[in-house]
């Protein structure tokens, strides 16, 4: 992942480019399964992590990451977390 200038001068000699950014908080509800931001990962960015490790392995590997989630995103109240996450838009018009 590059900074939005890196695309555009990458993508600039190919025609006009448009770039933006838009930040995301998103509310991820409490789940007894562990941190709710892992919760919301496992199913994708999680598993090329998981795939290769022994279920003791996986089990220590995703206690470490909610560890790592509290200190990210400390958990509400009620259990639930606000994961804030930017997603980069980008339009060439060739």
């Amino acid at each position: 992942v590059h900074p939005p200038d890196a695309y555009h001068h990458m993508l600039s000699p190919l025609g006009a480019v448009t770039i933006w950014t838009t930040d995301y908080l998103q509310h991820q509800p409490a789940t007894p399964e562990g941190h709710p931001v892992r919760a919301f990962t496992e199913s994708t960015a999680m598993r090329p992590f998981l795939a290769p490790l022994s279920g003791a392995e996986a089990r220590a590997f995703t206690a470490a990451y909610d560890a790592a989630l509290d200190r990210a995103y400390p958990l509400l109240s009620d259990g639930s977390a606000l994961f804030a996450f930017r997603r980069l838009f980008i339009i060439l018009k060739v």
